[in-house]
């Protein structure tokens, strides 16, 4: 039973078998980030469900996400992740916003030559963006950079530690983006949760990789998106790195390859699948064009003829419920595929 504290003195810990699934907006339950997918019917919930199917399996899933949370900021969670106990699965579903260009936004009034505050809808934690570049775009003191050495959530004022703003201080006419990581970085950050993971005491660690993007503007089988499949080859390789050193404890999910052969469907006649216990039809050539596969009617959570990648609008990519349910398959099937895993979970 994953029932021990991390830390010396420290009472409080799980008390059930307990699957905890890290990452960004795609693990992250906020309904903001998944539209009309309630969180007992996201993926970490299901794949707890499934596995509380097997006969003797009491599991709970806790999903401890945050939305637009970068690799580097995971890192810098753990330890708080950490004090609730040491669980028995970790899935970790994080590195599409490193690749991701997070801009468009306007500073508020009350920056000095050092400091800015940001933007109202760009909420962070205390400290959460510490390390990030932010580039000024427009505005007052348009061209200024500078790297974040603190940030006070309460208060939005972020402060740097190296850099220089341009021309003025930035002001409610400010607009900045944060930097895009570099796919290296990405893959350090990655090994290191997943190192933390394994010498705070747990054995099974499941990374999950860039899903395969099917809405209306994504991308097909045949034509990948080229970024992230430069992405997924930093997150196999943290994933692989521990091949040797723990063997059977660190597993790459293969959720896009897994995703895609759900559409694949070249056989010129519709195609049944099960997802997750639900069959979808998909059609004849599916992945001839972005979005024409199974899931739910771009720009809606209605069930249709298109895919899990889009819900609320063209520029949203998070999962509908088709998505959380075929993600919650590929962990399950990984899970179950695994040599004593399930084992370790029944008494």
């Amino acid at each position: 039973m994953a029932n021990r504290p991390i830390q010396s003195g420290y009472t409080r810990a799980y008390t059930q078998h307990t699957l905890l699934c890290i990452g960004d907006s795609m693990v992250d339950n906020s309904q903001a980030n998944t539209a009309a997918v309630m969180p007992d019917q996201q993926w970490p919930a299901l794949v707890a469900s499934k596995l509380r199917t097997l006969q003797g399996c009491n599991i709970q899933a806790r999903n401890l996400g945050m939305s637009g949370s970068r690799t580097q900021q995971l890192v810098a969670r753990l330890a708080s992740i950490f004090k609730f106990g040491v669980p028995d699965i970790v899935a970790i579903f994080c590195g599409l916003n490193d690749v991701t260009v997070q801009g468009g936004f306007t500073a508020q009034a009350g920056g000095s030559t050092t400091t800015v505050k940001l933007s109202a809808s760009d909420f962070r934690e205390d400290n959460f963006c510490v390390g990030q570049t932010i580039t000024f775009t427009g505005g007052t003191a348009s061209g200024g950079t500078g790297v974040i050495g603190s940030y006070n959530g309460a208060t939005q004022i972020a402060t740097i530690a190296s850099g220089t703003w341009g021309t003025g201080t930035p002001d409610a006419t400010t607009t900045y983006q944060w930097e895009v990581f570099a796919g290296a970085g990405t893959q350090t950050n990655l090994t290191t949760a997943i190192q933390y993971c394994l010498t705070n005491g747990v054995s099974k660690v499941l990374l999950l990789d860039t899903m395969f993007d099917n809405s209306s503007t994504g991308e097909t089988v045949g034509s990948p998106n080229a970024t992230h499949a430069t992405l997924r080859t930093f997150q196999l390789a943290a994933a692989n790195s521990f091949s040797v050193s723990n063997p059977g404890q660190v597993i790459y999910t293969g959720l896009w390859t897994y995703l895609g052969n759900l559409i694949n469907n070249t056989g010129g006649v519709s195609n049944v699948v099960t997802v997750n216990g639900t069959a979808f039809t998909v059609a004849p050539n599916a992945d001839t064009t972005p979005a024409a596969a199974i899931g739910y009617t771009p720009g809606s959570a209605t069930p249709g003829v298109y895919g899990w990648g889009l819900m609320m609008s063209s520029s949203n990519g998070h999962m509908n419920q088709i998505g959380h349910m075929a993600t919650a398959q590929n962990v399950y099937n990984t899970i179950i595929a695994q040599t004593g895993w399930v084992a370790s979970l029944i008494p």
